[in-house]
């Protein structure tokens, strides 16, 4: 946005037509599009006066580097701590600092295991086809001394089978509220694959990528790239000149499939693991990205089902709009008892609150009329 007001000027018409410009170059990461938006409201608060609003934006995009970078390393701190000691991880894309200009997300989380010494070994997708994998991944890895191998996406499947990793971990560009996610298309398989040979498999994205406005993946849209960039590289065709291709940049892994959702406000891994399970959804870490999830829940349409649960950070009993009904006590799939779970209405709905059982986490149910807890 900065270096469109450079280019275009800063008048309101301007502005705006920049930030749907931005926010239309990837429909599917909605991340692009918040950052968009924020910007040129931050400006449009601006008086149109020479040089101000320019001034605005430059300061936004300064601002927005400095918090994404302590928000990236929370995360990965977070992270790192679900990782056991001597792990091999597998990961897929690129989501260093290439991505975001922090240390990471996925590749974050990485660094900083490694760092600490849990870190074994790094397995990179190549990525195809466009290969971020192996032309970025693989060679932030290297300048990061991650001892690192580089394997083709179709042999991801088969090291998950053999029992040389501890867990997968990526990126995502969209999750929607009953933890659908969306990242570089592939992800769904490794999910799939995963889940079916007991790996956990992580999701590490900010806040900022949770989408209050879509209740599940199906309202995600797919962005689908050119034939060109595929049966072939670098200008080569490997393939018959006009055969048609199937190319989605992106797929959608259910929920129920994430391990845990680890945001920048994590809970710590004794919360995540404690519930992470079959509760129909995932787990997520972070207050506030409890309280970004459900303030916006009022308009979800609520199911006989619990598609999400949610993990870490306090202020389960301030939520605005709650009314409290009663409070009542259940056992955890461990064994231990949790603190009393408020049950009680928002907006109408039926809602369940609970701490849990580690101090400032906590477990969010949706719809007070069904389900329980059974995990791992």
């Amino acid at each position: 946005m900065a270096l469109a007001g450079e280019e275009r000027g800063t008048t309101d018409g301007a502005l705006r037509a920049a930030a749907e410009e931005i926010s239309a170059t990837r429909p599917t990461a909605v991340e692009l599009s918040w950052g968009a938006r924020v910007a040129m409201h931050a400006a449009l608060a601006e008086a149109d006066e020479p040089g101000a609003r320019q001034a605005r934006l430059w300061q936004f995009a300064g601002d927005h580097m400095e918090r994404r970078k302590r928000e990236d390393m929370a995360l990965a701190r977070h992270g790192a701590a679900l990782l056991p000691e001597g792990a091999a991880v597998l990961t897929h894309c690129n989501t260093g600092a290439l991505a975001t200009g922090g240390i990471g997300t996925a590749l974050g989380v990485i660094r900083v295991a490694h760092a600490e010494g849990r870190l074994a070994h790094c397995y990179a997708t190549e990525t195809r086809p466009l290969l971020q994998g192996a032309r970025l991944t693989a060679w932030e890895l290297a300048r990061a001394g991650i001892p690192a191998s580089l394997l083709p996406d179709t042999a991801a499947a088969a090291l998950i089978a053999s029992g040389r990793i501890q867990a997968v971990i990526t990126g995502a560009d969209r999750i929607a509220l009953n933890g659908d996610s969306a990242n570089k298309i592939g992800t769904y398989g490794l999910a799939v694959v995963a889940a079916r040979h007991g790996v956990p498999f992580y999701i590490a994205a900010p806040r900022t990528t949770i989408d209050a406005g879509c209740e599940s993946g199906r309202e995600i849209p797919i962005e689908f790239r050119p034939d060109e960039e595929v049966g072939g590289s670098g200008g080569q065709r490997w393939s018959p000149e006009g055969l048609g291709a199937y190319n989605p940049a992106f797929d959608v892994t259910p929920g129920e499939l994430v391990s845990a959702i680890i945001t920048e406000t994590g809970g710590g891994p004794g919360a995540v693991r404690q519930f992470t399970g079959r509760t129909g959804g995932a787990a997520m870490t972070g207050t506030e990205a409890v309280n970004s999830v459900h303030l916006h829940r009022d308009r979800v349409r609520v199911t006989g089902s619990i598609p999400l649960a949610v993990v870490g950070g306090s202020g389960f009993y301030d939520m605005p709009g709650l009314v409290a009904i009663e409070e009542v006590e259940f056992d955890t799939p461990y064994g231990a008892p949790s603190d009393a779970i408020r049950i009680g209405t928002i907006g109408g709905r039926g809602w369940r609150f609970s701490r849990g059982t580690g101090g400032d986490t906590g477990c969010c149910l949706r719809n007070c009329r069904s389900g329980r807890i059974s995990g791992r």
